[in-house]
């Protein structure tokens, strides 16, 4: 089983997850301005993006350079991408992730604490819920119990 296993809310029953619920923002924080260079890219890339119109060309296009802002603005922070996110195989927390954040300037290795970033899959929030909720799951396992992932 891996995270992309996880295709309804029942599936989550396994995880200890049975209900969801609103919970206020977690993050508060004052907005910044984009860089230039974001800018620019998203001028350039925004029109691509939607023309090729598939899950690869958004997340290529328009997330990654959203993303790599935050590590130019917060050096410490590295940016990781499709890379193994096998947290506890025996829950099904295994498989590939869009993107992890990481607190730590070490990009060879994810350390905790970590953030993960899941992508709509094909515009359809709810069809992806149920996985982004296992991978997040298995994010609050790594920060509380892991502080290096093996890869």
């Amino acid at each position: 089983m891996s995270y992309s296993d996880f295709k309804s809310l029942d599936t989550l029953a396994s995880l200890g997850i049975d209900m969801l619920e609103a919970v206020p923002s977690l993050i508060q924080a004052d907005p910044i301005s984009p860089s230039d260079f974001l800018k620019e890219a998203l001028k350039r890339f925004v029109p691509l993006a939607t023309a090729i119109n598939t899950e690869k060309a958004r997340s290529e296009y328009l997330i990654a350079p959203i993303l790599s802002e935050i590590t130019v603005i917060n050096p410490p922070i590295s940016l990781f991408s499709g890379k193994n996110f096998n947290v506890d195989p025996a829950q099904g927390l295994t498989g590939f992730f869009d993107f992890i954040l990481t607190d730590n300037p070490d990009k060879l290795s994810i350390k905790a604490p970590v953030v993960v970033v899941v992508e709509a899959k094909n515009e359809n929030i709810n069809e992806g819920l149920p996985q982004c909720l296992a991978t997040m799951y298995a994010a609050l396992l790594v920060n509380q119990k892991e502080p290096e992932m093996a890869e």
